[in-house]
């Protein structure tokens, strides 16, 4: 794929993310799941 196709699927990409920004529950279920199974997590699903 060349450079400035990769550049226009970027910017697309941003600028979808900027005008339909993700609800915060998708935000917490993306962290908490994109985390590794731990101590951490352990921790933070007790709080």
């Amino acid at each position: 794929m060349p450079m400035r196709d990769i550049v226009q699927k970027t910017r697309h990409l941003v600028s979808f993310i900027i005008t339909n920004p993700i609800d915060v529950a998708s935000q917490v279920h993306i962290f908490i799941f994109g985390m590794r199974d731990g101590m951490t997590r352990y921790s933070l699903l007790l709080m």
